[in-house]
């Protein structure tokens, strides 16, 4: 079945790090998992940015032999309507539409009314789609707790927390297709890199992302005068771009933290930073399955992060990392020094954190949606 099974992955772009998130570098993985299982897989990206990063990416689905469309330039109403997208499809003969983002489900939902998609598979990345305001609130509560459920083919969470609330909407009460969870996870590749890549920086802090206000990046700039105070060698690195960066340099300078505190931008070799940082951070208001823990952990560095829904179902507390609460400024300094101090801790979980996260990578993701692809197709 893997050998005739066509399958577009649809993305919002592959500005991954820039102008997209996790769900984008998940589709972007996933796509060259499953190729690599044998699925005639494509990619569509709804936007294009003309980055170097994109660049990268787009050369890497051509070396891989995947195919891919960039829709043109307009509004989202004329991309849900592309005749290009629609066009794409019929040549590559796609069977099934997996979309990675909210509005990539409705260009699904449309594909298979106009050319008989043999199905539509969404994937919920994160509890909060749509994003903040009134009119998000709305399209979270019309699109993805009622109609999406009843529409989709498939609905699938990368939590199980993101699941359980999919089954409680009420479009998840009424459908008899119930979501299910596909756990995110990262190329095993990145357990080989760890072992060849730079040594650790005592008492570096570090953090990445994209720069947005759900991150919590200004909480762990606040608690590093807390952390320094104990350790004044201490420094803090924050990978990533995004829209609040000019508000976080403007906190650095405030707290007078100029030297301490590093915002690197994106940076290609991920894995040589992260092996370098003694512990990493993560403060986040809101996430979904963060596959930077995951890559922290294949990396042997301990991890710090939010007790949120998601979060936890990787990090348990004092065994696999630390758990702080959200918005704690206070414990997210003491459980930073409580890592530097108690280094026996450290080295246990350290191991243990490294051996979890075998548990979670993109080969296995793409054998599950694999077979879930053939049981949908086979009806």
């Amino acid at each position: 079945m893997s050998e005739t099974l066509h399958v577009l992955q649809l993305l919002k772009s592959l500005d991954i790090g820039g102008a997209s998130g996790g769900s984008d570098k998940y589709g972007f993985e996933l796509s060259l998992a499953l190729k690599k299982a044998g699925v005639h897989v494509a990619v569509g990206c709804f936007n294009q940015f003309g980055t170097a990063t994109e660049h990268d990416n787009l050369t890497k689905l051509k070396a891989a032999g995947i195919p891919y469309i960039i829709l043109e330039e307009g509004s989202t109403f004329s991309k849900l309507h592309s005749v290009g997208l629609r066009d794409f499809c019929r040549d590559y003969q796609i069977d099934i539409v997996h979309s990675h983002f909210p509005v990539g489900n409705l260009a699904g939902l449309h594909l298979r009314a106009q050319i008989a998609v043999k199905a539509v598979v969404r994937t919920a990345h994160i509890s909060k789609e749509w994003g903040d305001g009134v009119i998000a609130w709305i399209c979270r509560q019309v699109f993805s707790g009622f109609l999406y459920p009843l529409l989709t083919d498939q609905v699938v969470g990368v939590s199980q927390a993101i699941t359980d609330q999919l089954n409680t909407s009420l479009g998840g009460r009424l459908s008899s297709r119930k979501a299910i969870t596909i756990y995110n996870g990262i190329p095993e590749r990145w357990f080989v890199q760890s072992n060849t890549t730079l040594q650790k920086e005592p008492h570096l802090v570090g953090a990445a992302g994209l720069l947005i206000r759900r991150k919590g990046f200004d909480l762990l700039i606040r608690a590093m005068p807390a952390i320094l105070a104990e350790y004044s060698d201490a420094r803090l690195v924050i990978l990533g771009e995004g829209e609040q960066r000019p508000d976080l340099e403007n906190l650095v300078q405030e707290r007078g933290l100029e030297g301490k505190v590093e915002l690197t931008g994106n940076q290609p070799d991920m894995p040589a930073w992260l092996s370098k940082m003694d512990v990493f951070v993560l403060p986040s208001w809101v996430e979904g399955l963060p596959t930077v823990i995951l890559e922290s952990m294949a990396c042997q560095t301990p991890v710090i992060a939010t007790d949120i829904p998601g979060t936890r179902e990787l990090v348990r507390d004092g065994q696999t990392g630390w758990l702080v609460q959200p918005g704690s400024i206070e414990q997210i300094a003491e459980t930073v020094k409580r890592a530097f101090s108690q280094r026996e801790a450290y080295a246990c979980i350290q191991a243990q954190a490294y051996a979890w996260a075998q548990n979670f990578t993109i080969e296995r993701a793409a054998q599950q949606y694999l077979a879930l692809y053939q049981q949908i197709v086979k009806g």
